[in-house]
C-alpha cells in the first residue's frame, strides 16, 4: 500500500472504495450461499408447490444483480 500510495497518491481512496465494495459483495455471497443452504437443508420451508421455487427464483435474481455488481 505504501508505494501504491508514494506511485498514486489520488488513487488510494478509489483502490479503498474498490477494497470496500469488494468486501460487501463477498458478504452478500456468503448470505445467499447461506440462503440457499437453508432452502435447500431439512429445515422446514413452506413448500406448496411454488414457494420454494419462489425462492429459489428469488435467490437466483439476487445471485445475477451480486455479479453485475462484482463485475468491474
Amino acid at each position: 500500500m505504501r508505494l501504491l500510495n508514494l506511485l498514486w497518491p489520488d488513487m488510494q481512496d478509489e483502490f479503498a472504495d474498490a477494497i470496500h465494495d469488494l468486501a460487501d459483495y463477498l458478504g452478500d455471497a456468503h448470505d445467499l450461499a447461506e440462503f440457499y443452504d437453508v432452502i435447500s437443508s431439512d429445515v422446514e420451508v413452506p413448500d406448496d408447490g411454488e414457494t420454494l421455487q419462489a425462492l429459489i427464483g428469488l435467490a437466483n435474481r439476487w445471485r445475477r444483480k451480486l455479479e453485475m455488481k462484482a463485475r468491474p
